[in-house]
């Protein structure tokens, strides 16, 4: 009862006061992550884009080793978008470390896809891979010279994999 009668009297800058310090106590208080979500949405999925998609709503629940599964899965499928959440998967060491090398072969490889699928559509439609390029690229400038061989190797040996499995 005296804590209503004092908060009934208070002016509006002790509540300003009052709301500022709440908020920054709040604000200092540790982060908490939730545990890991170690369902997988992706049981019985075969179709590429529904391998993608239950690959966000893993790695949303922090579930990466799914999302892992269900994005390489789907980009060996042909999904380029995949291909580039995987690439950002291993580039934000939400896997353990941090992997430059795979980051820049799937950017690669979501390049690739993106231009083969340009290549396709009707001509004057406007449409680039840049992104995936841009994102390959500034992984490639964390990348020793030895690094970015062995990255850009095993992209061109997954390419002709996929090529040559397509003209059979």
């Amino acid at each position: 009862m005296q804590l209503r009668s004092q908060i009934t009297r208070a002016t509006p800058l002790s509540l300003l006061i009052l709301a500022l310090v709440v908020n920054t106590a709040d604000a200092q208080a540790p982060l908490r992550r939730s545990a890991p979500d170690t369902s997988n949405p992706c049981l019985g999925v075969e179709a590429a884009e529904e391998l993608a998609s239950c690959g966000l709503e893993a790695s949303r629940n922090q579930n990466y080793a799914v999302a892992k599964a269900a994005w390489t899965s789907a980009a060996e499928r042909g999904d380029r978008l995949a291909a580039t959440w995987l690439a950002t998967l291993y580039a934000s060491g939400d896997l353990g470390e941090r992997d430059y090398v795979q980051a820049y072969k799937w950017y690669d490889i979501a390049a690739y896809m993106h231009g083969a699928e340009i290549e396709r559509l009707p001509p004057g439609t406007r449409e680039d891979n840049q992104q995936e390029i841009n994102f390959r690229d500034a992984t490639g400038r964390k990348l020793s010279a030895e690094q970015m061989v062995e990255a850009q190797r095993q992209a061109k040996e997954w390419v002709a994999r996929k090529v040559k499995k397509t003209a059979r």
